[in-house]
């Protein structure tokens, strides 16, 4: 399996932060959809296609490991969480890119109460990143617990730990 380094995290992490805050500018309730400044300065058209530029790195080159452990699951038949990752950002972000180039083709059901389109860049990169973040995390945890396994199994361990040994390896002998 090959390991994920921590470049592919850091810079979807960069890259993701301004993503969210601008899709996320209009749910939080502190500026309106109608009133959101960045949207009146760009137009909607052109903060979707920020949305583009700024997720389209975070999705294909930090999850491209996750695409081809899809692919090679879906090719042996054996479908675990690589697939469930690399299918939902694949099709929110495919989606999203159709509705940005075609938008006649988008039903009105589909877009929001404005008759704004509703893409799903953000949540790709952000899936993207979180899922990079906890490989990240859970390398370093089996390198730690391994380094301080094989401390143990040769006797490299710390004072500490070799007195509690010693305490509950030995039998108590009773002063009589």
């Amino acid at each position: 399996m090959k390991l994920m380094s921590e470049p592919n995290t850091l810079m979807p992490t960069g890259v993701r932060t301004p993503v969210v805050s601008i899709s996320m500018r209009a749910l939080t309730g502190i500026v309106q959809a109608l009133d959101d400044p960045l949207r009146h300065s760009l137009g909607s058209g052109p903060a979707l296609w920020l949305q583009f530029a700024l997720a389209t790195p975070v999705v294909l080159w930090g999850g491209w490991p996750f695409f081809q452990r899809a692919w090679a699951s879906v090719v042996n038949r054996h479908l675990n969480m690589f697939t469930l990752i690399g299918l939902g950002t694949g099709a929110s972000y495919l989606y999203s890119v159709f509705a940005l180039l075609f938008p006649g083709m988008i039903p009105a059901s589909f877009r929001g109460m404005g008759g704004e389109l509703a893409v799903y860049f953000e949540p790709a990169a952000v899936i993207v990143t979180l899922v990079l973040l906890g490989q990240v995390l859970e390398l370093r945890a089996r390198s730690s617990s391994s380094r301080q396994s094989s401390r143990l199994r040769y006797g490299q361990c710390s004072d500490r730990s070799r007195d509690w040994r010693m305490r509950w390896s030995m039998p108590s002998r009773s002063s009589s």
